[in-house]
């Protein structure tokens, strides 16, 4: 009963993809109105990219690969 309890809340909260759909598309409608605020979201949208993606780098290659982890990385 537990593991359908389980199965439950995490399709509700972790693999919920119309919340991700909705999620990802919130600050869209809210800062395309002006080109001031979509200019705004671009760059905050390519800042966050640009460390996650450094970030993800340096995990990878110092922590993970060293201690022969890579099992570790997610692949989406």
């Amino acid at each position: 009963m537990t593991d359908a309890i389980v199965i439950l809340l995490t399709a509700m909260f972790v693999n919920n993809f119309v919340m991700v759909q909705f999620l990802g598309l919130c600050p869209f409608m809210g800062a395309s109105q002006r080109l001031e605020s979509a200019f705004g979201m671009a760059v905050a949208t390519t800042f966050v990219l640009t460390l996650a993606a450094g970030a993800s780098y340096l995990v990878q290659h110092y922590v993970l690969a060293p201690l022969g982890l890579e099992y570790l990385r997610i692949i989406a």
